[in-house]
């Protein structure tokens, strides 16, 4: 019986969501995975809808909200639309390696209370100074540990978002709906808020391995100057949040995430105006880049 729903939000997906679909839908994961494409008004003609045709139709469904929606009202709408227990956001470009729902259901099985299993992640980016983010996909992993709010708040007051994107996490369906809403007037930290809203539930299953690959060409054909200083600020102020809910002392909490922050807001300001050969030094410098590894 199928555990697992990957639902991706789309508008306009292009090539990259072609990427997606086949990760999800890959032989391996027949009878394992429903994949599930809310399609929020694409005017691109949705070419991907071909691509689904080769895939029988009881692995895959397409729904579209009523209207049109923002890109965080849309997955408020999504992602409660789940069929099964276990829900994946999946975001275009981004793909799932086959073995990450061997390492879910390992880790579900041995942590039954959590409420939110996610991996770590390789990236992509074509157009960046390394073509290659940040390595390769890997299977070899530590054992899975559980990672609870506690956990969380340390290091959201220091500017760290462990879970990170919501393509790297599966959640509990039940613990999801509780959480959600996402909140609109958050754009940039609304997933952020969301997994604290979830970990304030019940703790989360966490494996180092890199079973999801994110595609942030995505990323950077969405992102302007003036929405990376919102992204700073939300960031900011969710871990001035976080450090007073913690009982923080403020001295101490100012200086955290003023290095987290502050250290985020050179490197992406280098990278966008320094040149080619500038920002790869500093990439490799920095260790924002691991080179990844040559073949045998």
């Amino acid at each position: 019986m199928r555990q697992y729903e990957v639902i991706i939000p789309v508008r306009n997906g292009g090539a990259a969501l072609r990427n997606s679909i086949e990760s999800v839908l890959a032989p391996a994961t027949a009878g394992r995975v429903l994949l599930t494409l809310s399609d929020n008004f694409s005017t691109d003609g949705s070419p991907w809808k071909e691509l689904l045709k080769k895939f029988p139709p009881a692995q895959w469904r397409v729904i579209s909200p009523p209207e049109p929606l923002g890109r965080v009202e849309h997955w408020s709408w999504a992602f409660p639309q789940a069929q099964l227990p276990w829900v994946k956001p999946l975001m275009v470009g981004d793909c799932v390696e086959g073995g990450f729902w061997d390492a879910a259901a390992a880790a579900i099985e041995t942590f039954p209370q959590a409420g939110i299993f996610f991996t770590e992640s390789y990236t992509i980016d074509p157009v960046s100074a390394h073509a290659d983010s940040n390595g390769r996909p890997s299977s070899e992993q530590s054992p899975a540990r559980l990672y609870d709010y506690q956990e969380f708040t340390r290091e959201t007051i220091r500017g760290v978002n462990r879970i990170g994107a919501l393509s790297r996490a599966l959640l509990r369906a039940d613990v999801m709906r509780k959480a959600l809403p996402f909140e609109a007037e958050y754009p940039w930290t609304a997933d952020v808020r969301f997994c604290k809203r979830s970990l304030q539930q019940a703790p989360a299953v966490y494996t180092d391995a890199r079973l999801v690959c994110l595609d942030r060409s995505i990323v950077r054909l969405s992102t302007s100057w003036k929405a990376l200083r919102g992204s700073f600020r939300e960031e900011w102020q969710f871990a001035a949040e976080q450090a007073a809910s913690a009982k923080e002392p403020r001295l101490k909490a100012f200086t955290a995430r003023s290095k987290a922050v502050g250290a985020k807001m050179v490197f992406v300001i280098g990278r966008r105006f320094l040149p080619r050969p500038v920002r790869g030094f500093l990439t490799a410098a920095t260790g924002m880049h691991r080179p990844a590894p040559k073949n045998p």
